[in-house]
């Protein structure tokens, strides 16, 4: 895997995208749209409490109709979200928003507890730098529960570092030129 995502990081590309992981398994990297609300449902549903809370910083028990159109929308320039697919099964979800300052994008990624720790989040990372990066955004600013370990050591193993510690939260800061390769 590490080979398919030195590939990615050095190459302009396209989606669908997919990679072997150091497991064998294969995922499918493609865009997340309109029609992928039952997928997202789906991939929710396999989240623990404790990984909801991580990654929507709170008791998150469902997904609403309205953040399913949000989570679905079309990407575009401001708005980019991949999905991960192991055969019929959603495993990963990331996104980057734009910022005001347009060279800034915040990123979220979540994985389904069966797939963490097997690579997946790093190749979604190292996917979203990559359109990140041909839309000229050189920075993602990424907001993380103290508590996500997991999360946390993916960004600071690409080269991320703390901004800001506010309580339960840190913000964490990723310069695009400078990615680090795990």
């Amino acid at each position: 895997m590490h080979d398919q995502l030195r590939r990615l990081f050095s190459m302009d590309h396209s989606l669908p995208l997919d990679m072997t992981l150091n497991d064998g398994t294969v995922i499918h990297i493609r865009a997340i749209g309109p029609d992928d609300c039952c997928l997202l449902s789906q991939g929710f549903a396999q989240l623990s409490q404790d990984s909801r809370f991580m990654r929507f910083l709170g008791a998150h028990p469902t997904l609403s109709n309205a953040e399913l159109d949000t989570y679905t929308a079309p990407s575009d320039t401001d708005h980019v979200a991949i999905g991960a697919m192991a055969g019929d099964v959603p495993v990963a979800t990331a996104r980057f928003v734009v910022m005001k300052d347009v060279t800034r994008a915040e990123i979220a990624l979540t994985v389904v507890d069966a797939y963490q720790g097997k690579g997946v989040g790093s190749a979604l990372l190292r996917t979203l730098a990559a359109i990140a990066r041909e839309r000229r955004i050189t920075t993602f600013l990424a907001l993380v529960h103290a508590e996500n370990r997991p999360m946390r050591d993916l960004l600071r193993r690409f080269g991320a570092i703390r901004i800001r510690k506010e309580g339960t939260e840190e913000e964490l800061e990723l310069d695009l030129n400078t990615l680090s390769s795990p």
